[in-house]
């Protein structure tokens, strides 16, 4: 009797087969009542023109589908204040509208374009615009927000659940964060950034996340990507410009295994790439220029692999090492302020196979004592400089001429 009874339960749920498709205007005068009127598995189909309203759906299974033409307005004079489209429902999916105009009342986080708890969501080709919180807020597992354009509001996308996929997207004039997604392999792709705030803001919940091919102009806020705790994660051919402010490109944080590959990072104000709190993170062949420092292994990053990358015009040094047992091999540090590899601290490091060229300060140093391995690399009009102390291994470096006087190749 109780497997008939959840079996019955599950049918009411599910989309009938006779799924009909409900138009508005013409089979209901507003979108609200369409909806109301409409069974799991149904289609409301909105024609071309404003529609001053908010929207409550509970109704499983339901597509609502319109145009950029169909235009949301929840401005408070006419539709009250609250979230433009609030969601209690499974399944559903939102293609091809304009949600603006969405108030809060003083009321903190209710003034949201989308506010949605619930399974399955899919929203596709909409215009969320002037929202006083966020403009898109999903709570339940599985959510896609693609191919979407959010504009003036103070918050972007927030995801909370498993499996989100945000791709796509367009972010301009946020205000404070425009991309938060929490939850176990979650995917942020190919979304592109203007003046927004902390663009990417990914936490793996001890699983990976792939932030890929995403573009960020003129950020502002702590960094352009944050990730953590997402171990074997990737981030990779995302591109970075700052102007010069505002803090680092990518930020990693927690994340053993996790691989930093082929992104192009310019002109932000602090690290170009910063790694700290994980094991074996690998840092290959990504573009740093004009930052505050190229690539920044922190201390309780261990066992770091940085390679084959190219580090230029930093305002301090190219590749900063602080972590243990760090491989920093077949770099290009050139140009940069002040060192082209400095080893702050750290023990059991290596830098092999190096190119450090006209660098301001030298083109490799150990602030203090350390424990490490110089070895093949090539050195033009840049120095060793090992003051620091520590056991320090220098054998089979290369300097070229044309520099200022070099400092003879040492070994201990």
């Amino acid at each position: 009797m109780r497997l008939l009874t959840i079996a019955a339960v599950l049918l009411s749920l599910a989309p009938s087969a006779s799924a009909k498709t409900i138009s508005v205007p013409k089979d209901a005068p507003t979108i609200q009542s369409a909806i109301d009127a409409a069974a799991p598995g149904d289609t409301v189909k909105v024609a071309p023109g404003t529609y001053f309203e908010r929207l409550t759906i509970t109704t499983p299974a339901l597509r609502l589908i319109g145009s950029k033409k169909v235009i949301l307005d929840a401005h408070p004079s006419r539709a009250g204040f609250g979230p433009a489209i609030d969601i209690d429902a499974s399944d559903i999916r939102i293609d091809g509208l304009t949600v603006r105009h969405a108030r809060t009342n003083g009321a903190p986080l209710q003034g949201d374009g989308i506010d949605a708890e619930g399974t399955g969501l899919t929203l596709r080709n909409l215009v969320i615009d002037d929202c006083d919180a966020y403009a898109v807020k999903v709570n339940g597992a599985d959510a896609q927000v693609e191919d979407c354009a959010v504009v003036n509001c103070r918050d972007g996308v927030s995801t909370f659940g498993a499996r989100p996929r945000i791709e796509g997207n367009s972010f301009r004039q946020i205000q404070i964060d425009s991309i938060v997604a929490i939850g176990v392999q979650v995917r942020v792709e190919k979304n592109t950034f203007r003046a927004a705030g902390n663009p990417i803001y990914v936490d793996g919940e001890a699983s990976p996340a792939w932030v890929k091919g995403n573009d960020v102009r003129g950020f502002f806020g702590a960094q352009a990507i944050f990730v953590r705790d997402a171990p074997a994660g990737v981030v990779s051919n995302n591109e970075i410009e700052a102007g010069g402010k505002n803090g680092n490109g990518i930020a990693i944080d927690g994340s053993a295994g996790l691989k930093v590959a082929g992104n192009d990072v310019t002109n932000v104000y602090e690290d170009g790439i910063y790694i700290d709190g994980g094991t074996l993170v690998t840092v290959t062949k990504n573009d740093i220029r004009g930052c505050g420092a190229g690539i920044v292994v922190g201390a309780t990053a261990d066992q770091t692999l940085v390679a084959d990358n190219q580090v230029r015009d930093c305002a301090t040094d190219g590749i900063h090492v602080s972590g243990d047992s760090s491989e920093i091999t077949d770099n290009l540090a050139k140009g940069n302020a002040r060192d082209g590899i400095n080893f702050a601290a750290g023990a059991a490091s290596r830098a092999t196979g190096n190119s450090c060229q006209k660098n301001g300060g030298e083109g490799l140093s150990n602030a203090v004592a350390t424990t490490s391995v110089w070895q093949g690399n090539t050195l033009k009009k840049n120095r060793i400089d090992m003051a620091g102390g520590g056991a320090v291994t220098a054998t089979g470096n290369t300097f070229q001429t044309g520099g200022p006087a070099q400092a003879p190749e040492i070994e201990d």
